[in-house]
């Protein structure tokens, strides 16, 4: 809010990066109304979280959209026959939205699940969305082995830094993978 004051005061606009803005919302149990409000223009990805192939919606005004597609034409983006991935865009905001709320319950249980392993630390509490970090505190390990072992076994996570693990809950992972990826964890890393 008082980004945006001191924008208007200035005679500025305000622009969010909202790639994860429908995944912070269902966190929150808000509408997006309520963080858009304070921006004239924001991004809405498609892809993360949501499941499209590939996709970004831009919104704003109607004069600002207007502007944002004659940009976009003079750097040369754009697709012909783009129906298609608009379809499973369309598709995506209609069915994958509230569905949110099972990556969030999927990564609560896997760090709930991880915080009681002694080779690692993780706040379960902290988890409020999909995405998931936890600290690496057994002397003889590093991201580097511990993704390394992961990936042996089925299970892909990044290196957060050579000390700590990013996990990421989507719409291909389902309590069942939640629950094989533990077993998998409990007999590497007990």
């Amino acid at each position: 809010k008082e980004i945006f004051r001191v924008a208007r005061k200035n005679n500025l606009l305000v622009h969010m990066d909202g790639a994860r803005l429908l995944n912070a919302t269902i966190a929150l149990g808000i509408d997006p109304k309520e963080y858009t409000q304070y921006v004239d223009s924001t991004i809405l990805c498609l892809s993360k979280g949501l499941g499209a192939p590939v996709g970004t919606m831009v919104v704003g005004s109607r004069e600002f959209i207007k502007r944002v597609h004659r940009f976009r034409k003079m750097f040369g983006g754009g697709m012909r026959q783009i129906g298609y991935l608009a379809a499973a865009g369309i598709y995506a905001l209609d069915h994958h939205v509230e569905r949110l709320a099972e990556d969030h319950a999927h990564a609560k249980r896997l760090a709930e699940a991880i915080s009681e392993f002694k080779s690692f630390k993780i706040d379960p509490n902290n988890v409020q969305t999909n995405i998931i970090y936890f600290d690496i505190i057994e002397g003889g390990m590093d991201s580097k082995i511990v993704v390394s072992k992961l990936k042996d076994k089925g299970v892909l996570v990044l290196p957060g830094s050579d000390r700590s693990i990013r996990a990421v809950t989507h719409l291909g992972v389902d309590k069942d993978d939640i629950e094989e990826v533990i077993s998998i964890m409990k007999e590497l890393f007990s």
